[in-house]
């Protein structure tokens, strides 16, 4: 069964493609997004490896450990990689056990790659761990150490400072978006809730 949801611009079904202005997601599959919609496989298996700023690679830095903790159900997860992945927001390449690991409670070996800005990043993860207290941080580890430490910033080829993401702003463009991507891991709304919600919205 193919269930989607869908919102303004942006359609969930769980390889990633395009109609018009939408795109669809499904399970256990990647692929990379080109500006005419269609993924070219040829393309993707002669990509190289993604590589972090300065050309090194992207487990570059020392190993990160500690991860997030998410209670609810994996599936949840892997639908927010799946998005943030179409999004652009991710590497398109990025492991999807790797991003299941930062939310695992347990250990993380790698960092993830953050192609998005600085303010859509920490608004994110502002609102998954502050505002909607979905995700929790591991203990003497502070929201931004964390979200820091697991991200590296592609833009400026560097890691995102501590600092500087506590002082972003949330990017009013990106609202409606985000607020759907942080819907997906609320456990007090079922997967058919948040489909039926999301769908309302067109």
């Amino acid at each position: 069964m193919n269930n989607e949801v869908v919102v303004p611009g942006i359609t969930f079904t769980g390889a990633i493609h395009i109609q018009g202005d939408m795109f669809n997601i499904h399970d256990n599959q990647q692929v990379i997004i080109h500006q005419n919609g269609q993924p070219n496989q040829q393309e993707k298996e002669a990509q190289p490896s993604p590589k972090t700023g300065g050309g090194r690679p992207k487990q570059a830095g020392k190993k990160i450990r500690a991860a997030f903790s998410y209670e609810g159900e994996l599936v949840r997860v892997g639908m927010l990689y799946q998005g943030l992945c179409a999004l652009g927001w991710i590497d398109g390449q990025t492991d999807k056990q790797l991003f299941l690991e930062l939310f695992s409670g347990g250990e993380v070996s790698q960092r993830i790659i953050w192609k998005g800005d600085a303010n859509t990043l920490a608004e994110l993860f502002r609102r998954l761990v502050k505002e909607r207290q979905l995700v929790t941080l591991p203990e003497k580890h502070t929201l931004w150490v964390m979200v820091s430490g697991h991200f590296w910033n592609q833009k400026r080829g560097e890691e995102f400072e501590p600092d500087k993401l506590r002082m972003t702003h949330a990017p009013k463009e990106n609202d409606k978006t985000l607020a759907y991507l942080v819907n997906i891991l609320d456990t007090e709304l079922t997967l058919d809730e948040v489909r039926e919600m999301l769908q309302s919205q067109r």
